[in-house]
């Protein structure tokens, strides 16, 4: 829950979307009461459970491994570390890529 309240005051004037993929944790009783408390800052999207195909993070993290990663020459975990965070900002630059996420269709 940390997270959600750092993201709304990141963004003060924005309406969140919050895609969950209705694991049990997100359906506790603490995260309930806190959407509802901020149903005006978040809106929140479901998609059933064990379904990575509808998940834009998934399809992110197979971006980045298969087209950003690939060639990462990386010694140890900070240097992946570094390497990731850098292909990561890359990622977010580019709005076309980050739509296709949602689409299923890589726009690489």
């Amino acid at each position: 829950m940390l997270c959600q309240r750092f993201i709304i005051l990141q963004h003060p004037r924005r309406k969140v979307v919050v895609i969950s993929d209705n694991a049990p944790i997100h359906k506790s009783k603490v995260i309930q009461s806190f959407l509802l408390s901020n149903q005006k800052k978040i809106s929140l999207f479901n998609i059933p459970s064990y379904s990575p195909e509808l998940n834009p993070d998934e399809h992110v993290w197979s971006y980045l491994k298969t087209y950003e990663l690939a060639a990462h020459q990386a010694q140890n975990k900070n240097e992946l570390r570094k390497i990731v965070d850098k292909k990561m900002r890359k990622i977010a630059k580019k709005e076309t890529l980050i739509q296709s996420f949602f689409m299923k269709d890589y726009m690489h």
